[in-house]
């Protein structure tokens, strides 16, 4: 490849959560971990389980205040699948592995953009990073 070629850039849009969703993934990820704790060899996640529990689980905690009364079956639905995903999926890179098009996803070390090779637009580099060891 020449100086004067450019790597194409294969963009992610990043999931945005309000602070207060922050606080209820971290709490689903904390009541999933002592779930499976407490259940040892014999824990077996249901997708479409779980999805359900986090839903409930969202609609308690979010009714409890009664200023969060207006909030949609919608807002519930797509919450639940975002962090459903986030809680089951492979962090930042399961954009990364749900696309059919990409044949290979390149991750060389921390503060490096990870790249992907697409099926039409050949090598790619992402606006995904993993900074000093950490997701």
């Amino acid at each position: 490849m020449s100086n004067n070629e450019i790597i194409p850039q294969y963009d992610i849009i990043k999931q945005n959560y309000s602070q207060k969703e922050k606080v209820l993934l971290r709490e689903l990820r904390e009541n999933l971990v002592d779930l499976a704790i407490s259940s040892g060899e014999n824990f077996q996640p249901n997708e479409t389980k779980l999805l359900n529990d986090i839903k409930n689980f969202l609609f308690v905690r979010l009714t409890q205040d009664n200023q969060n009364n207006g909030i949609t079956n919608e807002y519930l639905d797509n919450l639940s699948h975002k962090l459903l995903q986030d809680i089951i999926g492979y962090g930042k890179i399961d954009p990364l592995i749900q696309d059919d098009e990409l044949e290979e996803i390149m991750i060389n070390g921390t503060n490096k953009p990870i790249f992907v090779y697409h099926r039409k637009y050949g090598m790619m580099k992402t606006n995904i990073y993993f900074l000093n060891g950490m997701m």
